[in-house]
């Protein structure tokens, strides 16, 4: 495997995973802000 390969892999590894948190936040954050609203709305 040449470094080249290696760096892409690595690379690709990482933005997956940024991804994933990324999605699991803004999921907890979208949760928090329909409890919120709700809140305000009742």
């Amino acid at each position: 495997m040449s470094a080249t390969q290696l760096l892409v892999k690595n690379v690709s590894q990482n933005l997956d995973t940024s991804v994933k948190y990324a999605e699991w936040i803004l999921r907890r954050y979208m949760a928090k802000l329909v409890i919120i609203l709700f809140m305000f709305t009742t």
